[in-house]
């Protein structure tokens, strides 16, 4: 009986393995040097030096959903703000980003818990990062597709894996093995900005859809 137990947990622990791996197992490590340099998209939401980018939000949790905007917008230098609003325009969290540090400017009492905070932080590290920048950094191609997989770290909790197709970005997986987050990016428009971001987690039972508005005020 023991010995049936072992191996039912043995299976499971490779179903589980597999499963979350991020790097198929066909897939050959490439030199990054070579790649990076080709006009590889730097991050999933990328903004000119004076630009800016609205999204409408919805927000899915198990008991309520509701929408909003997200606004990013090119400060001066290197910084970029983050704006979460109500659709009336209220504003409800402010964060402001510069080379991988995020700071939080301004939040609302029912949204000023550490778990939410840290999520929207996490969020905003992956969509901003720059990739060409980081120090430590991998590249992994499907041979026989125009599919690789850019691997680093972007901090000390978890692993970052963009996914790309013909060089433009359509998936990352961030994070430790069973904690991770995931982002979908479709739809791009001719600036090379993804009309449609969906984030999803395996240990929080939440969602985030971001859908991007184009008008006169964003970049198109």
């Amino acid at each position: 009986m023991r010995r049936y137990l072992i191996l039912f947990l043995i299976s499971i622990n490779s179903v589980v393995f597999f499963h979350y791996c991020a790097v198929p197992c066909r897939y050959n490590k490439i030199k990054a040097t070579a790649f990076v340099t080709d006009s590889l998209q730097a991050s999933p939401v990328e903004i000119d030096t004076t630009g800016k980018l609205l999204y409408r939000s919805f927000i899915y949790t198990p008991k309520k959903s509701f929408s909003g905007l997200f606004l990013f917008k090119k400060m001066a230098g290197k910084k970029t703000r983050i704006i979460l609003l109500s659709e009336v325009g209220l504003r409800f969290m402010e964060f402001e980003y510069s080379d991988k540090e995020i700071e939080l400017l301004y939040c609302v009492d029912f949204l000023n818990k550490n778990n939410i905070i840290k999520t929207f932080k996490k969020n905003i590290l992956i969509l901003l990062s720059d990739i060409h920048m980081v120090e430590k950094k991998r590249i992994f191609s499907d041979p026989g597709s125009s599919h690789h997989i850019f691997k680093t770290k972007l901090d000390e909790v978890g692993k970052c894996y963009y996914h790309f197709t013909n060089k433009q970005m359509t998936r990352t997986i961030y994070g430790s093995l069973f904690n991770k987050t995931y982002m979908e990016y479709s739809d791009y428009n001719k600036n090379n900005i993804p009309r449609k971001i969906e984030i999803s987690y395996t240990l929080i039972d939440l969602g985030f859809s971001l859908k991007l508005i184009d008008n006169k005020n964003v970049v198109e």
